[in-house]
């Protein structure tokens, strides 16, 4: 998916619990993407959605949050993390399933990235929240 889908996902996500929380959420959704450029910069191979996409790198920070997050940024930026890899997961390409090899897609992974199915999607999650 694209930054577009991912941010727009992540607010369907957050706007119905947690209007205030859109920027860590926003912040979250995009982080597995640029984490890796910043990794990449830095020297390491990375591949794109290999480690940064791992589902145990978004339940880290919600599990650290409640252990010590005075306003809830680290909550919700895990929410985020967690909304990109759903969205990711909902395309061909799927995400990796922890440590595995083997990777997952949900819904019989009907989307392609940058394709208007994606937009059609991750929209209508966006709209159907603000009515909520």
């Amino acid at each position: 998916m694209t930054w577009k889908s991912h941010i727009a996902i992540a607010l369907s996500f957050t706007l119905p619990f947690n209007p205030i929380a859109v920027f860590p959420a926003t912040i979250g959704a995009t982080a597995p993407d640029w984490l890796e450029y910043i990794l990449k910069f830095l020297g390491f191979e990375v591949e794109h959605r290999g480690f940064t996409h791992l589902w145990i790198v978004g339940f880290f920070f919600i599990i650290i949050s409640f252990l010590w997050d005075y306003n809830g940024f680290l909550f919700w930026f895990g929410i985020g993390y967690l909304s990109h890899l759903f969205a990711d997961g909902m395309t061909v390409s799927g995400v990796p399933c922890f440590l595995l090899q083997h990777r997952i897609h949900f819904f019989n992974s009907p989307f392609t990235t940058g394709k208007i199915g994606e937009y059609i999607f991750s929209y209508s999650l966006l709209a159907i929240s603000i009515f909520i």
